[in-house]
């Protein structure tokens, strides 16, 4: 199992109070890296083939100086940089060409907005318009991450805001969790559930870090979970974090399986209110013992059909 990029969760405060938000972030939440850490971390990084630096929140532009100095640091050891914003920032056009023209000049290769129904409570599209004209201008990589539900606007129809700004550039859309805020604030019934959920991990091969500096196995926040905790970088160098996630059985076999044949050891449907794989994993690894897992696993790898 190899990993090929790192993301910071820099901080669970945010300038927003979606619906939507996993993780609970708000305007209240206080939890940050530290900005030595971070720079510790991006150099151990080269050292062991990371790539890729990833910067996400809350909302990392609060932090805005911090973040520059971090992707130049990154540039500087020969890795790209993407960071995703809701753009509260870009108020003006001026504001927005200004923040671009700085991540690109300092090595930035992208940046990713989310725009859906629940963050234009909080920031008008207008500031999305802003973002999209600018990057363009100064040739940075935009990428648009729209979340949904049932009742919510989908990226077709949120791209209806925006006309021709939004061509020739990267559009994702993503299905909510029933993770954090999202699980008190949207109803059940407005998941999306799948008929099935066979599809093989797919947010391996990141390692991701928390702003208390615990470590994750990957880059879904499904996984930030106490029995898939790697360990701490207060603990540990990052090569060593990497390594054990690396070794670790359970991550290795998730990687290259998915969830389907833990799911048939505890007699499990593979679309039984699952938003997708990582929702399976989240449940099956937030609600089963570790050590009852690790049977189900040793079991799994006797099963000859599976591997």
């Amino acid at each position: 199992m190899l990993y090929h990029a790192l993301g910071l969760i820099y901080t669970y405060k945010c300038v927003a109070k979606c619906d939507i938000c996993g993780f609970s972030c708000s305007p209240e939440r206080q939890e940050k890296m530290n900005f030595e850490d971070a720079k510790r971390l991006i150099k151990e990084a080269k050292k062991s083939g990371i790539r890729l630096i990833t910067i996400t929140g809350g909302e990392p532009f609060l932090y805005y100086n911090e973040i520059i100095e971090l992707v130049k640091l990154a540039h500087h050891y020969n890795m790209q940089t993407t960071i995703t914003s809701n753009c509260y920032w870009a108020d003006s056009y001026e504001k927005a060409e200004a923040y671009c023209t700085e991540l690109r000049n300092n090595g930035a290769r992208s940046i990713k907005i989310s725009v859906d129904d629940f963050h234009n409570k909080y920031v008008s599209y207008e500031n999305i318009k802003n973002v999209i004209k600018a990057s363009k201008v100064v040739g940075l990589r935009l990428i648009v991450g729209c979340t949904i539900t049932k009742n919510s606007m989908q990226l077709k129809g949120v791209l209806n805001s925006f006309e021709e700004e939004i061509t020739n550039i990267g559009l994702y859309q993503y299905k909510c969790y029933p993770l954090g805020r999202a699980k008190e604030k949207i109803s059940v019934d407005n998941f999306y559930y799948p008929k099935s959920i066979l599809d093989d991990c797919s947010e391996s091969g990141c390692i991701l870090v928390t702003p208390n500096g615990s470590v994750y196995p990957c880059a879904s926040m499904c996984g930030t979970i106490p029995s898939r905790l790697v360990g701490s970088i207060h603990n540990s160098s990052l090569d060593e974090l990497i390594c054990k996630a690396s070794n670790n059985p359970h991550n290795k076999f998730i990687c290259k399986h998915g969830v389907e044949a833990y799911l048939k050891e505890l007699n499990l449907k593979n679309n039984d209110e699952y938003v997708d794989t990582c929702h399976a994993c989240y449940e099956i690894f937030n609600n089963v013992h570790i050590k009852d897992l690790d049977n189900i696993l040793e079991r799994i790898h006797n099963n000859d059909k599976i591997l």
